[in-house]
């Protein structure tokens, strides 16, 4: 009788699984293949578990673990196989352990099967589930290798539905198997909804795991080695939380999950999840809410010490980035992604000494698209790391010379390749504001604009730039679709000369304020071949300035060359650039008393010049002026200057020499005339009416040529 009761018992229970098995499966065909996978763990749990319970008295251990493995087969429409010994117990609780476990991969695939493992051991409490629940004790997965694939034409190993026969036939033609009446996808009395099982697990442990991603279609392959996972689910319905490690790229992270409701996610819907995140170099974590679109909302926490480091720990090759530009991120962003966008809410990062704040939203799908408003504060966009003592003053300008840090080496621009391969990655329009922007040239103050990326072509339009006590507006482009160039369009007032050209050219002998306009344009792969091939033109003016190094007054009034300072009412010049090579031709400056020109050529490429400077003073000489051209020559790191005495006297004696070449000239007739007439005389020859002198002679030797010929012919 009792055996009779343990039989009837088995057969209910394992008719019941039926129906279970057929609901579960019903909500599995429904799903996406992403949670496939997940579910298909909690199936083959759920099938070994309730043929175990069903018949644990009944059949042999090997009879019931291939019973076991015939319905999880059945579910999932891959050939499983147990290689070593199985192993059953019911005491204190219920378990099966299996050895040198198996599940074929799809038929299209040469990777061998899909999931291997050394053991698997399951256990469950005995008494839930004799009636339908299944409260697991143990869950233990023991070096299991997992081969996750997309073939060439899109499928995916994970998909089971093409494998798996549907509910209704299944559960129909094991009811004439069985000879009962079933009617197909009847609610199910443990687990009346119809959806997952009960199922709790509170301990569950994959040891020493390894899971494969191999895409077919891109050739992207993803290893994850030395796979430890605890998790933790007092039931499927409850929070449940997972902690551990994994080696990625040669480099271990550290993974701690935590979800409100296991359930929801299985359905699809949104619940409450916490992340953290922990690799070589820094820490993420996020807090907010996850489904399976895959889609979140939250809060997202970065604190990356190393940001290289942290990169490559996922695999990822980033260059050693400057202090300020990314070396390090810390800060935390509202954070929603969605299948084809992510949206980033009240950023606030900082890069090393760097703070940004602003919205962003990237499009997904192909090229990623950017869109944006930021504020940057004071931005520092040096490539070093921060110097100490370098400070910027209030109007975006640098205070002296001395406190320059990144000044253009005196032994030439460099030639270092600049990688923009960035700009061809993403396409992008952001617009932007900064207190103030430093870079490896130039200190910036306010300034405020747009910036739109489009195939690898940048335009960068500002609204408004304040730098050295001025305002400038205007557009620069860098475009990176075929090499490197670069244009610029600007336009500006008030600018302070001895800032600007300090931070420019290494140069801050002049003072005063300027207005300018440049059209510029270059091209090459490094600043070096960026200078040299620079082309354009431009105007500048400049008003009460100074130029130190050079005293012009004292050079006017003494003849040397002298050391000191030279004060100008205003300044003018145009200039053309071609090859990296200023020319100008119309320099104009007024002195007091003086007036002052120039022309010449500045060589950027080379770093040297060769300019001429005339100063003239208007009150000299009676007010004709007198003007002494200063030659500039040789590197602008030490230039020569030396009086050019040529350009002295055709400036200043330009009359005195036309009267005495006048004068020459005239002397020399007079000399010419007494010569030829002492020829006349000694030579007895006289010049008929506009005869030449050497004509005359030339008569005259030829009538005696023609007389000593008669008297050799003894005539007369």
């Amino acid at each position: 009788m009792q055996s009779a009761n343990w039989q009837s018992l088995a057969h209910g229970q394992t008719q019941h699984c039926d129906f279970q098995l057929a609901t579960v499966h019903h909500a599995y065909l429904s799903e996406g293949p992403t949670m496939r996978f997940f579910k298909l763990i909690f199936t083959l749990i759920f099938a070994f578990i309730i043929v175990v319970i069903g018949a644990v008295f009944l059949m042999p251990k090997d009879r019931l673990a291939k019973e076991a493995l015939k319905r999880a087969e059945a579910q999932i429409g891959r050939v499983i196989t147990v290689n070593g010994s199985v192993d059953l117990g019911f005491f204190p609780n219920l378990y099966v352990r299996m050895q040198n476990l198996s599940i074929a991969n799809a038929d299209w695939s040469n990777m061998g099967p899909m999931v291997q493992a050394r053991e698997l051991r399951v256990g469950v409490a005995l008494i839930p589930a004799l009636s339908g629940e299944v409260q697991v004790t143990e869950l233990r997965l023991d070096q299991p290798h997992v081969i996750l694939e997309k073939s060439s034409s899109g499928l995916v190993n994970w998909d089971f539905a093409a494998t798996v026969r549907s509910p209704d036939d299944q559960a129909t033609a094991e009811a004439k198997a069985t000879g009962d009446v079933v009617k197909a996808n009847a609610p199910d009395v443990a687990n009346p909804t119809g959806g997952m099982p009960s199922i709790s697990l509170p301990r569950a442990v994959i040891q020493g795991g390894k899971f494969e991603y191999r895409d077919h279609q891109s050739d992207a392959i993803m290893l994850l080695s030395n796979v430890d996972l605890t998790l933790q689910m007092p039931s499927i319905d409850s929070a449940m939380t997972a902690e551990g490690s994994f080696v990625l790229s040669k480099e271990q992270i550290s993974y701690d999950v935590k979800l409100a409701n296991l359930s929801q996610i299985l359905q699809g819907e949104k619940t409450n999840a916490s992340v953290n995140i922990d690799a070589k170099g820094g820490t993420v974590t996020f807090d907010g809410n996850v489904s399976t679109g895959p889609e979140l909302d939250g809060r997202l926490l970065m604190n990356i010490a190393d940001t290289s480091g942290f990169a490559s720990a996922f695999g990822v090759s980033v260059a050693q980035l400057p202090t300020n530009l990314g070396a390090s991120v810390k800060g935390a962003t509202q954070i929603s992604v969605t299948s084809d966008r992510v949206s980033l809410g009240d950023m606030q990062f900082g890069l090393g000494a760097n703070a940004i704040s602003g919205t962003a939203s990237i499009a997904l799908g192909g090229k990623p698209k950017v869109s944006g408003t930021l504020n940057l504060g004071d931005f520092d966009l040096r490539s070093g790391p921060v110097a100490s003592g370098s400070k910027s003053t209030s109007n975006g300008g640098t205070a002296s010379s001395s406190e320059q840090t990144s000044e253009p080496s005196s032994t030439g621009w460099s030639k270092a390749k600049i990688d923009a391969s960035a700009l061809n990655a993403v396409d992008a329009n952001v617009n932007f504001s900064a207190v103030a922007v430093r870079t490896d040239t130039v200190s910036l103050g306010q300034i405020s604009g747009a910036i739109s990326v489009e195939n690898g072509r940048l335009v960068a339009d500002i609204n408004r730039m304040d730098a050295y006590s001025g305002q400038a507006q205007g557009q620069a482009v860098v475009n990176a679709r075929s090499g490197l160039s670069m244009s610029a369009k600007l336009k500006g007032a008030g600018f302070e000369v001895q800032g600007l050209l300090g931070d420019l050219i290494g140069q801050d002998k002049v003072q005063g304020k300027t207005n300018f306009s440049v059209d510029l344009w270059a091209s090459g792969g490094s600043v070096d071949a960026l200078i040299r091939s620079l082309s354009g033109a431009g105007q500048l003016a400049i008003q009460s300035g100074r130029w130190t190094g050079i005293d012009l007054d004292k050079i006017l009034r003494s003849g040397q060359v002298e050391k000191g300072t030279t004060v100008f009412d205003d300044m003018s010049a145009s200039f053309n650039i071609a090859g990296g090579v200023v020319d100008n031709r119309d320099l104009k400056f007024t002195l007091p008393n003086f007036e002052t020109t120039g022309r010449g050529q500045v060589d950027l490429g080379n770093r040297s010049l060769d300019y001429t400077i005339s100063p003239k003073a208007t009150k000299a000489r009676g007010g004709e002026g007198i003007s002494v051209p200063l030659r500039i020559q040789g590197s602008w790191d030490k230039p020569k200057l030396t009086p050019d005495m040529q350009a002295v006297i055709d400036q200043n004696l330009a009359k005195e020499k036309a009267e005495l070449e006048a004068k020459a000239k005239e002397k020399i007739e007079a000399e010419k005339k007494k010569l030829e007439a002492k020829v006349k005389e000694k030579l007895g020859v006289s010049s008929q009416d506009g005869q030449s002198v050497e004509d005359a002679v030339r008569q005259k030797i030829e009538e005696e040529a023609k007389k000593g010929l008669l008297n050799l012919l003894g005539k007369k």
